[in-house]
């Protein structure tokens, strides 16, 4: 069945053109009202006391305190890192250590500290690193620094060597250990010197204990000066040591046999050693 339509009176004013005599009339005109808005209906709930058995209070209230806790935990400062606790650094500052770390400003929950470790692992002065971490914002960062075992003397400086080959500062290298002086340029710390050179500079005073220093040639490689006052080449690689130890050994008696003062004697091939004579000048 059609809805009736409501009507309304209104007043209005039609147009007219102006002339002499002419007077402004009002005239009444019907006009159906709109409709009222349809607001939808809303479904109706209710709340049924008998509903609300003990297990679900328990879950509601679970769940109100979880959505609690939520907020708690990444909304409020007090669970953002700011600063960390570092142990064992000595040539690092601990600023750069924790910058390193990558966790500060990081929520505590977000905190990654296997992440955290392998980016500390990148610094050439870290030799491993441990990242724990406790609420509400608590993180320990524990160094172990490498340790030089060797110094290179270059250019009119000292450096320490770690047994990777890692150049570092020359304070702190145990006593005893082997100077190795080098040919070249300055050096960087940071920087990786081959890590068999090392290892061949801390075994040669060992297999030869009379011997005066240890020497470094870019062109033959790691030596010693022997007790005889000439160097004595090993090339650059920790193998067959031995086999060259005893052919400079043989070599060596067989020049003094005969008299003759070499300028070096470079062993890099055990089978065909090769020594140079001094040079006279008149």
């Amino acid at each position: 069945m059609a809805r009736p339509a409501t009507y309304e009176q209104r007043t209005t004013v039609p147009k007219m053109r102006r002339g002499p005599g002419r007077q402004r009339s009002l005239r009444l005109e019907s006009r159906p009202l709109p409709r009222p808005i349809q607001l939808p209906t809303l479904p109706h709930l209710s709340l049924r006391l008998g509903q609300l058995t003990p297990s679900r209070v328990a879950s509601l209230v679970l769940a109100a305190a979880g959505i609690a806790l939520l907020a708690l935990m990444f909304g409020s400062d007090a669970f953002y890192v700011y600063t960390a606790d570092v142990q064992g650094n000595r040539l690092i500052s601990a600023q750069d250590v924790y910058a390193r770390s990558g966790v500060d400003g990081t929520n505590i929950f977000k905190v990654r500290p296997s992440e955290a470790t392998r980016r500390l692992h990148d610094l050439p002065f870290v030799k491993d690193a441990r990242v724990s971490i406790g609420l509400p914002a608590a993180v320990r960062i524990e160094i172990e620094e490498r340790a030089p075992i060797a110094i290179w003397q270059v250019a009119g400086a000292s450096y320490g060597v770690a047994d990777d080959g890692t150049v570092l500062p020359a304070d702190g290298a145990p006593p005893g250990a082997p100077v190795i002086q080098a040919e070249g340029n300055a050096l960087q710390y940071g920087l990786k010197l081959e890590p068999e050179v090392i290892a061949l500079a801390r075994r040669l005073p060992e297999l030869i204990p009379n011997s005066q220093r240890v020497v470094f040639s870019n062109e033959r490689g790691l030596g010693i000066v022997t007790a005889q006052g000439f160097p004595a080449y090993f090339g650059a690689k920790d193998d067959a040591t031995a086999a060259r130890v005893a052919v400079l050994n043989g070599l060596t008696a067989e020049l003094k046999q005969q008299k003759i003062e070499p300028a070096y004697v470079d062993l890099r091939v055990p089978s065909r050693p090769v020594y140079g004579m001094k040079t006279t000048t008149r």
